[in-house]
C-alpha cells in the first residue's frame, strides 16, 4: 500500500512539472509601441478579447496586451493665448505667443528623445523643421506655471 501511494504521489508531482503553461502571447498582423517621456501606448490589430466589462454606457474590452493601465490625468491643460499651426507641417511651424509670457519649447521624437529646444517671447515666430524627418513628434510648451503638449505631424 505504501509503494502504491508513493508511485501515485511521484506520478502527480511529475505531471505537475510537465503540465501546460499559458502565457499571454499575441499573434497579430499589425501593431506598434510608442513612447514619449513617462507615457507609452501599445496596440495590436486583431487581438483576441479575453474580458469585456460593462457599466452604464461604457464598455471596455481587455486583451492580453493590456498589462498595466493607469490613468494619470484626465486634465488637458492649455496655455491661454498660444496657437501652433499648421498641423501637419511641411517646413515651418508657426508659433503665435499672445500669452504675455516667455514660453520654452522642446521637440521630442515619439521615443522621447529631445531633438530641439526653443524659447519664444510674446509675438509670432517660425520654427524651422526642414531638417526633421517626416513622422510624429511631441512639442512641449512650458511656462513658469503651465505645461501643454502638442502632437505634431511632419510630412515630406
Amino acid at each position: 500500500m505504501k509503494i502504491k501511494s508513493c508511485v501515485i504521489l511521484v506520478c502527480c508531482c511529475v505531471s505537475f512539472l510537465f503540465s501546460q503553461k499559458i502565457t499571454p502571447t499575441v499573434m497579430s498582423n499589425a501593431g506598434a509601441v510608442m513612447k514619449s517621456g513617462n507615457y507609452s501606448i501599445e496596440w495590436t490589430l486583431g487581438e483576441i478579447a479575453t474580458e469585456t466589462l460593462k457599466s452604464n454606457n461604457n464598455i471596455i474590452t481587455q486583451g492580453f496586451h493590456q498589462t498595466n493601465l493607469t490613468i494619470v490625468s484626465t486634465n488637458n491643460p492649455s496655455i491661454s493665448g498660444l496657437k501652433i499651426y499648421p498641423n501637419p507641417v511641411e517646413q515651418d511651424l508657426i508659433i503665435e505667443n499672445q500669452s504675455g509670457k516667455t514660453i520654452k519649447f522642446h521637440l521630442f521624437t515619439i521615443t522621447g528623445q529631445c531633438i530641439s529646444d526653443h524659447v519664444v517671447s510674446p509675438g509670432s515666430q517660425n520654427l524651422k523643421l526642414n531638417a526633421v524627418p517626416a513622422g510624429s513628434y511631441i512639442l512641449e510648451a512650458t511656462t513658469d506655471d503651465q505645461k501643454q503638449n502638442f502632437t505634431i505631424e511632419k510630412i515630406k
